[in-house]
């Protein structure tokens, strides 16, 4: 049996996964639009790009220091 502490930080990782898949999935979309719309680089993309780049960069940090 797993302790509380154990289970909420497991819960609130799965969320902020879901959380972070889901805002990412939607910026693509906006961007799509706003590209076939406008034909101009969108905002939306830059930002999308940027949140890959620290979740990428942290999760590889993090996986290196858990094998340490």
């Amino acid at each position: 049996m797993e302790r509380d502490d154990e289970s909420s930080l497991e819960i609130g990782a799965k969320s902020t996964r879901a959380g972070f898949v889901t805002a990412s999935v939607l910026l693509v979309l906006l961007s799509i639009y706003e590209i076939i719309e406008t034909g101009e680089f969108p905002p939306a993309l830059g930002v999308l790009g940027a949140s890959q780049a620290v979740y990428w960069v942290s999760y590889i940090y993090n996986r290196k220091n858990q094998r340490s």
